[in-house]
């Protein structure tokens, strides 16, 4: 008798050890049955702060995906008890933790290169508009729309000729507010250390929002921001992005 009495005595430490550990308790089969659990509630206030509050994502993560009627690939992974639930809810935060990092590392990798082809172009180019006029539609003159006329002075400060520049003209009034992107390209070349001046026109429709802004902008009233996507020199080299 004495014999058994000691592995008996260790066997019922054992059962009353696991059943004071709040996060052996079994998961309700639902999660809008928690709340209503009795004996889940009792043994889930006596997890710290951290594993509630880790507990509590748990359980908002798989409400809405229990609401919306997702299952799980394979059921027998998924948590059945408190611990199990608080685990889980571990692991999914380090995943996205790591894929935030290595979307900021993605981004700021991105910026430097965007910063490194900024500089190169700064020290190559420079492209402005230098005259600015709304000329309003006129039928004799063989205009039916109303335009912006605008004069795209393009600066070669390289030391290598450019064959053709592609990009667009950001349109910035005194506020810092883009009024318009506009698409420009010049394809009829730039000596090293020459100016190239584009005159063009670009249709204006009253009624759009985008160009009401643009019929009262005079030269001195707004900026130019170039964005270049390409820049072919005529030695057949070409910077971009």
């Amino acid at each position: 008798m004495k014999k058994l009495l000691l592995p008996a005595l260790l066997c019922g430490v054992v059962a009353l050890s696991a059943c004071s550990d709040p996060k052996a308790t079994q998961l309700p089969a639902s999660i809008s049955g928690w709340g209503d659990n009795a004996e889940f509630k009792k043994q889930a206030a006596k997890l710290s702060d951290e594993d509630k509050a880790l507990l509590a994502r748990y359980a908002i993560r798989a409400g809405l995906a229990e609401a919306m009627g997702a299952k799980p690939s394979d059921a027998s992974v998924m948590p059945k008890t408190i611990g199990e639930a608080i685990e889980a809810e571990k692991k999914v935060e380090a995943a996205e933790k790591a894929e935030g990092e290595k979307q900021e590392a993605l981004k700021k990798e991105q910026a430097a290169k965007d910063k490194a082809f900024a500089d190169t172009v700064a020290s190559t180019l420079t492209v402005a508009i230098t005259e600015y006029a709304v000329l309003p539609k006129d039928a004799m003159k063989g205009r039916y729309n109303d335009v912006a006329a605008a004069s795209i002075a393009y600066k070669n400060t390289s030391q290598k000729d450019i064959k053709g520049v592609s990009g667009s003209i950001e349109i910035v009034d005194m506020f810092g507010k883009v009024l318009k992107d506009v698409k420009v390209d010049y394809t009829d070349g730039i000596k090293a250390g020459d100016t190239a001046v584009y005159k063009g026109e670009m249709q204006l429709n009253e009624f759009m929002e985008a160009d009401k802004a643009l019929y009262s902008l005079t030269i001195d009233k707004f900026t130019t921001k170039f964005k270049p996507s390409a820049i072919v020199f005529a030695d057949g080299t070409t910077l971009k992005p």
